[in-house]
C-alpha cells in the first residue's frame, strides 16, 4: 500500500468473507484464501483523496487582578476548506465544504491561598478529519470543552490537580460495517484527579485517576443514543514510585517502577463485545546529566495477557 502526503490510499487488495463470531478470548479466524486479481467479485473499496486548508487568525488578552485572580480571553477567527475525492465507485465523486466560524476560548484562575487555587475554562473548536471515508459530503468535527478544578501545592511536597469535564463533539465519523461509516455526536463527561508527592530530592511518588462517561449523545444507524464510545475505559489510572540515587554514589542513575490500570472497553457501536480490564506492571532504568537524558523501560513486567481494541 502506498499513502502520500494528501492522504491518497493505493494499491489496496482486500478480501472479504461471509460474518463469523469470533470468541474474542480465544479468538479462531476462518482461513484466508488469497484474491485472484482481475476476478469478478473484486473491487476497488478504499480509494479517496482528501485536501485540507486552514487559515485562521487569533487574539488573546490575559489580566492579572488584585495579584490572585488571573483572566484570559481570546478568539479565533477560523476557516477550514475541505476537497473529498471519492475514487471507489464509478463515477468518481468530488465534494467540496467551506466553514468558517469564531471560535472563543475563556479562562479564569483564582487563588485562594498561596498554595491553593481554583480554575474554570471554556473553548470551542472546529478541525479536519483525516482519512475519513464517508462517500457524501464532509463535514468538519466541531467541539465544546469545558472544565473545572483545583490545584494545590503544599511545601513542594505534595503537588496535585482534581478537575472536572465535559467535551461535546458534533461530525464525528464512527464506523458502522466494514465499507459504511458515519457522522455522530459524541459526549465525555468525567473526573481527573493527579498527586505528585515527593518526600525529599529521592523519592517521588505519581498517582493518577480517570473517570469518563464517554457515549453517543444521539441515535446512529449502528448505536442508541448513550451507548458507550468504542476504545475508551470508564476507569483507568497509574501508580508510579520513582527513586534517584546519591549523587555520591551512583550520580545521574535513577529507578522507578509501577502498574497501570485500565477497566473493560467496548469494541463496537453497538456495544455488543467489550474486552476485560487489565493492569500492566512496568519499570525503568534512567540516567541523566546536563548533556544526555535516556531511560530502558520494560513493560508488562508479569506477562499479563489483556485485549485492547483494534483501531
Amino acid at each position: 500500500m502506498n499513502i502520500d502526503t494528501l492522504g491518497n490510499y493505493c494499491y489496496l487488495l482486500g478480501y472479504g468473507c461471509t460474518p463469523t463470531l469470533v470468541d474474542l478470548k480465544n479468538p479462531v479466524f476462518p482461513p484466508f484464501f488469497i484474491p485472484v486479481v482481475g476476478a469478478g467479485e473484486t473491487m476497488s473499496m478504499f480509494d479517496w483523496n482528501n485536501t485540507y486548508i486552514t487559515k485562521g487568525i487569533f487574539a488573546q488578552i490575559q489580566s492579572t487582578l488584585y495579584d490572585r485572580v488571573h483572566l484570559l480571553a481570546g478568539e479565533r477567527l477560523g476557516s477550514l476548506d475541505i476537497t473529498y475525492e471519492e475514487r471507489a465507485y464509478a463515477p468518481s465523486k468530488t465534494f467540496v465544504t467551506s466553514e468558517t466560524r469564531f471560535l472563543p476560548r475563556l479562562g479564569a484562575v483564582v487563588d485562594i491561598t498561596d498554595e491553593f487555587s481554583v480554575y474554570a475554562g471554556y473553548s470551542e473548536g472546529m478541525r479536519w478529519v483525516p482519512f475519513s471515508q464517508t462517500f457524501a459530503e464532509p463535514k468538519p468535527e466541531l467541539s465544546r470543552s469545558l472544565e473545572a478544578g483545583v490545584r494545590f501545592n503544599f511545601n513542594e511536597e505534595l503537588t496535585g490537580t482534581l478537575a472536572v469535564f465535559n467535551i461535546d463533539r458534533t461530525n464525528v465519523p464512527y464506523q458502522i460495517s466494514l465499507t459504511e461509516g458515519g457522522l455522530s455526536e459524541q459526549r465525555s463527561r468525567g473526573f481527573e484527579a493527579d498527586l505528585i508527592y515527593q518526600p525529599n530530592e529521592r523519592w517521588s511518588v505519581l498517582a493518577s485517576y480517570g473517570y469518563t462517561n464517554a457515549e453517543f449523545a444521539s441515535s446512529t444507524p449502528s448505536a442508541a443514543d448513550g451507548n458507550r464510545l468504542p476504545m475508551v475505559p470508564e476507569h483507568s489510572g497509574r501508580l508510579w514510585v520513582n527513586y534517584t540515587f546519591d549523587e555520591d554514589k551512583l550520580p545521574g542513575w535513577s529507578v522507578g517502577a509501577g502498574i497501570y490500570v485500565a477497566s473493560n472497553q467496548f469494541v463496537d457501536s453497538a456495544n455488543n463485545w467489550k474486552t476485560d480490564g487489565y493492569f500492566t506492571a512496568d519499570a525503568k532504568l534512567g540516567y541523566e546529566n546536563e548533556k544526555i537524558r535516556a531511560a530502558l523501560t520494560v513493560k508488562n513486567l508479569t506477562g499479563e495477557k489483556y485485549y485492547t481494541p483494534y483501531t
